[in-house]
């Protein structure tokens, strides 16, 4: 999901008409990000008795995209700004701290994840806002749990549930006639994966 928070700046507006309905046009929108994903990880654990600690990393490839158009002030509905996002991979390097009996493992993992981010926003308005793009990779944090289901000595299955955060990427467009006002969008970034994986130990 990505939650885009819009903002707009008109520094000498003041109580002018066309400044105050760009205040009160103000709201936070939310999109779902939905696709699939595969990949790979390689990982060492270790265990003691019942308890297993691990480390493993992994690459997984999956595109997630979104797009949206909305008017930009209610009583202008032509004015609109299109947004369209994707994110492109999803990479972690985490530690696992498990519980095994019998032939299952039952554990938590968390660490390091990033992705690649591409933002784009799209203007119509009196004037006319100038594009913005923008693309980065984002570093982050992931958050999980799993189980892990031995069939033999060396293979096993396992499902898998991670939260990824990757904090917010900003980007802001000015008016290409009166460069005193502007609007800004905020995309916090985070992602839901539950996955299902293959695993041979040596």
């Amino acid at each position: 999901m990505t939650k885009s928070e819009e903002g707009w700046r008109h520094t000498s507006g003041g109580d002018d008409p066309d400044a105050i309905a760009l205040r009160q046009s103000l709201t936070n929108h939310s999109y779902d990000l939905d696709g699939f994903l595969g990949g790979a990880q390689i990982g060492y654990n270790w265990q003691q008795g019942h308890f297993v600690v691990g480390a493993e990393a992994d690459a997984d490839f999956y595109q997630k995209s979104f797009s949206k158009t909305r008017s930009l002030l209610p009583n202008f509905p032509s004015n609109s700004v299109t947004q369209t996002g994707k994110a492109t991979g999803l990479h972690t390097a985490r530690v696992r701290l498990g519980y095994a009996f019998d032939q299952t493992l039952i554990y938590a993992t968390g660490g390091w994840a990033g992705t690649q981010l591409d933002f784009r926003d799209s203007s119509v308005y009196p004037g006319s806002f100038q594009g913005v793009s923008k693309s980065e990779f984002k570093s982050g944090w992931t958050i999980g749990a799993g189980v892990e289901q031995a069939i033999n000595d060396h293979w096993s299955v396992k499902l898998e549930y991670l939260y990824a955060d990757f904090g917010s990427t900003k980007s802001s467009s000015c008016n290409n006639f009166a460069t005193d006002l502007c609007y800004s969008h905020k995309h916090d970034v985070t992602t839901n994966v539950v996955r299902l994986g293959v695993n041979y130990k040596f």
